[in-house]
């Protein structure tokens, strides 16, 4: 068995994840390296930056085909589009793993650099001005997010299907703890996206402490219509902590948002 991180087409929604779906996800992670778009596929080179993708352990069957899929030929590396490299994953979680990743090779175009390094999120940026964004901590209250960016007007509720309400991420200049999700692949955490203009996003960016202490990145969130593809906050790994207590503020902004949207606030769980 292998480990393989993807970034791309591969990913949960995208076009070729059916390939990946009878293998054991490990989870979110991140590599360091920088993703370009190439135009039908994004690529990865070396360098400083980081991606944003899903880990996965896979078998050699699979290898062989997902080899074939980005034209890596093992005998013949000037010949291949893409290079197999092992590279260390930081998984969200805060575990390391070392996986196989699809380099790029040949050359990019440097203003094809994706800066915040998450396809997925490339991709819903680039087809509306207005972007839902996933709540599942303090911002689920609709008096927190309305203090924080101005008036939200639409609004679906749903669950993150696989993760985990945690508070395993420490409050930016503070001795207590802050919402996150950890992936289980068992759990159904509560969530709602609110529908938000760039601007509002920005805002809320600097409040989430974007890029160091939250990554904004693409998740499917289920709800009574099917999955919804949304940006949502995970966690920085650098950043996560265990047995810090949790402010009675900060806890009472998160029971409000359960009751407003009317989810059991017995699933909040410290």
């Amino acid at each position: 068995m292998s480990n393989i991180f993807v970034y791309g087409t591969l990913l949960k929604g995208m076009a070729r994840s059916n390939v990946l779906n009878a293998c054991h996800y490990l989870g979110p992670g991140l590599i360091g390296a920088r993703l370009y778009d190439l135009g039908q596929y994004p690529g990865i080179k070396d360098g400083d930056g980081f991606v944003v993708g899903e880990a996965y352990e896979i078998n050699q069957q699979t290898l062989n085909r997902l080899d074939e899929i980005e034209g890596y030929h093992p005998k013949h590396h000037r010949e291949s589009l893409f290079i197999r490299k092992t590279y260390e994953v930081c998984l969200m979680n805060g575990e390391q793993v070392d996986c196989y990743v699809y380099s790029y090779n040949d050359r990019v175009n440097p203003r094809d650099w994706i800066l915040h390094g998450d396809y997925r999120r490339h991709l819903l940026e680039r087809t509306a001005h207005e972007q839902w964004l996933i709540a599942y901590g303090s911002n689920m209250s609709s008096v927190r997010i309305a203090e924080r960016v101005g008036e939200v007007k639409e609004c679906r509720k749903g669950y993150l299907n696989g993760y985990q309400l945690a508070f395993n991420k420490k409050a930016y200049q503070h001795d207590s703890a802050r919402a996150n999700i950890r992936y289980d692949g068992k759990s159904r955490c509560p969530a709602v996206a609110w529908k938000l203009s760039y601007e509002q996003l920005e805002m809320l960016d600097m409040f989430e402490g974007v890029p160091h202490q939250y990554v904004r990145a693409a998740l499917p969130l289920m709800t009574n219509t099917g999955a919804l593809l949304a940006q949502g906050y995970i966690a920085h790994p650098d950043v996560l902590i265990s047995e810090l207590n949790v402010e009675n503020t900060y806890m009472e902004h998160i029971r409000k948002g359960y009751e407003e949207h009317g989810f059991d606030v017995d699933m909040i769980r410290q």
